[in-house]
């Protein structure tokens, strides 16, 4: 009898703990649904004179998100965040789609290049640096000395970010050495040059 009632008693126990295991399983979410996610973006401008480089900051709310960007001029992108060049006249639709398994969403932003041109012949890229060596966190101002009139420029600081100033000013955070590019256009063509000597951050 004893022995009975021990191995009723094992099975007994089981149960209830298989019960309790599934009651809790009930009780607790399995995972958080996806939801349809929300476009939105901002562009750094949205207008000036041929070729504009425009630079568009995602701002879409949404989880798993796919992204694709039609920038209006027959160009497309795949990627969250999205560097274009605007090499004719005219308005344009940027638009950004954000798609996951729940449902997709789109949002647009007008881009309007004019008519006028200033340039005559194309650009050539000449920058400099006012005092590019100091201790981190340090500080470089940056002036374009190029030649043809160029009215779009993309800053490549090689340390992840860029800037689309003419003159920008740029905080290198870390140590190391620095080679800090420039692209330039205009209507008539296209420059790329590098800054004569290495930024330095000790």
């Amino acid at each position: 009898m004893t022995k009975n009632f021990e191995v009723n008693s094992a099975m007994s126990y089981k149960y209830i703990l298989i019960s309790v295991i599934m009651f809790l399983m009930i009780l607790s979410p399995v995972s958080a649904a996806i939801e349809k996610p929300v476009a939105s973006f901002t562009a750094n401008t949205t207008s000036g004179n041929a070729p504009l480089v425009v630079l568009f900051n995602d701002q879409s709310i949404g989880q798993n998100v796919r992204y694709d960007w039609n920038f209006g001029d027959g160009n497309t992108y795949q990627s969250r965040f999205a560097v274009h060049t605007y090499t004719k006249t005219g308005n344009f639709t940027a638009t950004l789609r954000v798609s996951n398994g729940a449902g997709s969403s789109t949002y647009s932003q007008n881009i309007t290049i004019p008519a006028y041109d200033p340039a005559t012949t194309a650009p050539r890229a000449f920058i400099s640096a006012k005092n590019p060596n100091g201790k981190a966190p340090y500080t470089v101002y940056f002036t374009d000395n190029s030649q043809g009139s160029p009215t779009a420029w993309l800053w490549v600081f090689a340390d992840g970010y860029v800037s689309t100033d003419k003159n920008p000013n740029h905080t290198f955070i870390k140590k190391g050495r620095y080679i800090v590019s420039v692209r330039e256009w205009n209507s008539k063509g296209y420059s790329a040059g590098k800054l004569v000597g290495d930024v330095i951050i000790t």
